[in-house]
């Protein structure tokens, strides 16, 4: 029982890989794989998996701290994503407390980016995904935990135009994490999300 956790995790990470779209490589140009086509949820379909992972400059790394709302503890961790489109983002990630290494990831983000007052672009998200812990829970180790949270970035570029700070966004989020004890179950996000 301890696996199934780590097998529903692998499995949804595979089913990720094989929901990419792939197409025959045609001789026209390569595909803008940056952008929404006809407002999809996800950009211009790729000729392959690798040319989809591989292109463009949609990748984000965001370090955070967390605090664990019930037992007044706290970790923290990092994420890595892959904006696939204005609206979609797959997120692994790596969360600990106690200086541990706690529990790996996957989630999807869906996002909405909008404005306040028309003059400070934020972006409002939602998180749904799966985790197992691999250390720090016990007997819990090795099971699934669902993962539900929302959140808030608020966009670096609408204050710095340029340079690194262009590139960075503060981001803030709520997560329940069922399938765990209690005391760590609702927690509370805060990190500095770079863009690349």
């Amino acid at each position: 029982m301890r696996k199934t956790g780590l097998t529903v995790l692998m499995a949804a990470v595979l089913a990720m890989g094989m929901a990419m779209p792939v197409e025959a490589q045609t001789s026209g140009p390569p595909p803008d794989t940056n952008s929404l086509s006809s407002g999809s949820l996800i950009g211009a379909v790729p000729s392959n998996l690798w040319d989809y992972v591989t292109t463009g400059t949609n990748y984000w790394v965001a370090p955070f701290t967390t605090i664990a709302v019930d037992s007044k503890s706290f970790g923290g961790g990092i994420a890595v994503g892959y904006k696939v489109s204005e609206l979609v983002n797959p997120v692994l990630r790596l969360d600990y407390f106690n200086g541990s290494v706690y529990m790996p990831s996957l989630t999807a983000q869906l996002q909405a980016p909008r404005s306040i007052l028309g003059k400070i672009p934020v972006t409002p998200f939602g998180i749904a995904g799966m985790g197992t812990p691999i250390a720090g829970a016990g007997l819990q180790n090795g099971t699934a935990v669902t993962i539900l949270g929302a959140g808030l970035a608020l966009r670096g570029d609408s204050f710095v135009k340029t340079g690194l700070l262009s590139h960075m966004d503060l981001v803030a989020d709520y997560e329940k994490w069922m399938g765990l004890p209690q005391k760590l179950q609702n927690q509370i996000r805060i990190g500095v999300l770079v863009k690349f």
